[in-house]
């Protein structure tokens, strides 16, 4: 699921971020992570510290996804452009097992790269993130990466699909609007949206890593229905900022969905890619 929908419609809010964890971290995909720590475990001295950039970190979520599955000797550096979310993942994490610092830099997407990522960096690593920003903004950061010989983590990128059960009749038509919307410039040049993740593959291989990918869909039930609710008005409130027009349809889609949910009746598929990035001084070949 992609962050550009509910930072730019207003919704991008702690409360969002807590609905969200538990099912970011269902959908993610074990086998990359596990491969990223091989990378560490391959590249360094066992016990050897190592340092790590999360961007766009938010409140500590893919931080406290990928803490427990690699090694230990963590030196995190956790950018994002709010003070209050930085603090709050700072809080929540720096006690964790593994980690041997935590540096929180306030800092937003048009910020120079090589100021935001050291050249002594092991790993950089993103959620829910690049669906914001342009293919030259992609360029510069595996560029940057590259320079580093950094492994790159990139998690939940918006594949550009979702299914909802029942169908109604106006699903494709949201679906299709809220994709344009994606598209939108959010700070950094024109938005990848839902071709970020292809890209991001793309600008990785010219630099000469191997890259695995892997699907991290979302599937809510009548069990997630605070996020489905969350989910929906996001949806909608950005269809409607991108046909100002069609208010009534966008509202009477939404009504229909929250009747689903209110009867327990909604299920929602979101299709996302993880992606992981080696230098190729690592070696390994992509599985098949």
């Amino acid at each position: 699921m992609a962050v550009s929908e509910h930072r730019q419609a207003g919704f991008f809010e702690v409360d969002w971020l807590s609905l969200r964890e538990s099912v970011d971290h269902a959908a993610r995909s074990p086998a990359l992570t596990h491969e990223l720590a091989g990378f560490i475990g391959d590249r360094l001295p066992a016990g050897a510290g190592y340092e790590l950039v999360d961007l766009g970190c938010g409140t500590g979520s893919n931080l406290r996804y990928l803490v427990p599955l690699l090694p230990a000797g963590q030196r995190w550096t956790l950018i994002d452009h709010d003070a209050s979310h930085l603090a709050r993942a700072d809080d929540a994490c720096r006690s964790l097992p593994g980690i041997d610092t935590i540096r929180c830099r306030r800092a937003g997407l048009d910020r120079p790269l090589d100021s935001l990522i050291p050249r002594t960096t092991h790993i950089v690593t993103a959620s829910a993130l690049i669906d914001l920003v342009s293919r030259a903004w992609l360029e510069r950061l595996v560029a940057r990466c590259a320079e580093c010989g950094a492994a790159v983590l990139v998690a939940l990128s918006y594949s550009g699909t979702f299914r909802l059960t029942p169908a109604r009749t106006d699903d494709d038509w949201i679906r299709s609007q809220f994709n344009d919307h994606q598209c939108q410039d959010k700070g950094a040049g024109p938005a990848l949206g839902p071709e970020a993740w292809p890209v991001l593959v793309e600008c990785l291989q010219a630099q000469g890593y191997t890259v695995q990918t892997a699907a991290a869909d979302w599937q809510l039930g009548p069990e997630q229905g605070a996020l489905q609710v969350s989910l929906l008005q996001g949806w909608a409130q950005a269809v409607a900022e991108q046909c100002p027009t069609d208010i009534d349809r966008v509202r009477r889609w939404l009504d229909q969905r929250l009747s689903d949910r209110a009867a327990d009746r909604l299920t929602i598929e979101v299709a996302h890619r993880d992606v992981l990035g080696l230098p190729a001084a690592a070696g390994a070949e992509a599985p098949e």
